[in-house]
């Protein structure tokens, strides 16, 4: 019993194992040097945009730095006024 038990479940994994291969279908087409060459430009692209707004990003927190001071110079001399 024991026996016919291990090799049902040997042809069952080897069928499942076979089925599977049949019903992956036809790999994908090679991808051409074009949209090799395109998806890089992309990518380039992406990467210098990522560039320049970090830049902008960094400019834009110094600009805020400098007022943030500049508002608390301002808050520090009110304060000092009114006392």
């Amino acid at each position: 019993m024991r026996k016919k038990f291990i090799s049902c479940l040997i042809l069952f994994a080897l069928f499942a194992f076979i089925f599977q291969g049949c019903t992956k279908g036809p790999p994908p087409p090679p991808i051409g040097a074009d949209e090799v060459d395109g998806a890089y430009r992309e990518a380039m692209e992406a990467k210098e945009n990522l560039e320049s707004l970090e830049k902008e990003r960094d400019m834009l927190n110094a600009d805020l730095k400098e007022k943030q001071e500049k508002l608390d110079r301002a808050k520090e001399c009110a304060e000092e006024e009114g006392d």
